[in-house]
């Protein structure tokens, strides 16, 4: 009965101290979830960074509310030439699909904060179609996949990094 308690115990405490999926390149998971997130700092107002987001024509059903821009993330291609990889050393499903995403951006006096979550890929590989979640390339058991550690996520951490840099519009006028 004793060991029996110890061995239920020593397994409730390994579950709660068991250490935390470390972020990677600004990706995180919960709940076997991957998402990415990012503070930035700007001089821009809430209407400004609202309009800069607008403005960029990369996102479709944009909606605002107090300090809350969200939106869908349509056709996005991860810029893997940009971040440094070639055509050959990139994973196929980068190479060839498009992404989509829901995104929210959470303003601050002075900052924002994007989040982009449920990132799914559309892809169509040797005349396979495919419409997978992000989590089936980048997370097992669990973790984070080693080839996403070392290059996936360096890619769409540097095309989601690009995207989301947005600058205040400067005037024509001299």
């Amino acid at each position: 009965m004793l060991k029996t308690c110890l061995i239920t115990l020593l397994v409730y405490l390994m579950g709660t101290f068991a250490p935390a999926q470390p972020v990677v390149n600004n990706f995180n998971t919960i709940d076997g979830e991957v998402y990415w997130l990012k503070i930035y700092e700007t001089q821009m107002s809430f209407d400004e960074l609202f309009e800069a987001v607008k403005n960029s024509g990369k996102f479709q059903e944009l909606s605002k509310s107090k300090n809350l821009i969200s939106g869908q993330y349509n056709n996005f291609l991860p810029d893997y030439q940009g971040a440094g990889y070639k055509n050959i050393n990139t994973a196929m499903y980068i190479s060839t699909g498009k992404f989509y995403a829901i995104v929210t951006i959470n303003y601050k006096q002075g900052k924002y904060r994007v989040t982009v979550k449920n990132i799914r890929l559309e892809a169509n590989i040797a005349n396979m179609q495919s419409n997978d979640r992000l989590e089936t390339y980048a997370i097992k058991n669990r973790t984070f996949r080693k080839s996403f550690i070392k290059s996936d996520s360096k890619i769409f951490d540097y095309s989601f990094s690009k995207t989301f840099s947005f600058k205040v519009a400067e005037s024509g006028e001299w």
